[in-house]
């Protein structure tokens, strides 16, 4: 990501058992600019942005996998090692 002055780089977190992909980028988007509106770091934003993304690819549909807090919470922590929601 571009900031205005340097590049900002973020990892992908990585689901080697990939439901369904439909989706990812709205999530990716949504993930953005949850934190972005709350006035984050853009290193932070992007961060969640992509932690959004790789949650939406574990359910089918581009939804079921945030059907609550709980289980979003969950599939950070379990498949991807997050714990700042």
């Amino acid at each position: 990501m571009w900031d205005g002055s340097s590049v900002i780089r973020q990892e992908a977190f990585l689901n080697d058992q990939v439901v369904d992909a439909i989706g990812a980028g709205d999530s990716f988007n949504a993930g953005f600019i949850h934190r972005f509106i709350r006035k984050r770091p853009l290193e932070e934003c992007l961060e969640f942005a992509a932690l959004t993304g790789a949650i939406n690819t574990t359910g089918e549909g581009g939804i079921s996998a945030f059907a609550s807090r709980r289980k979003i919470e969950k599939i950070a922590m379990e498949k991807f090692n997050y714990r700042n929601i």
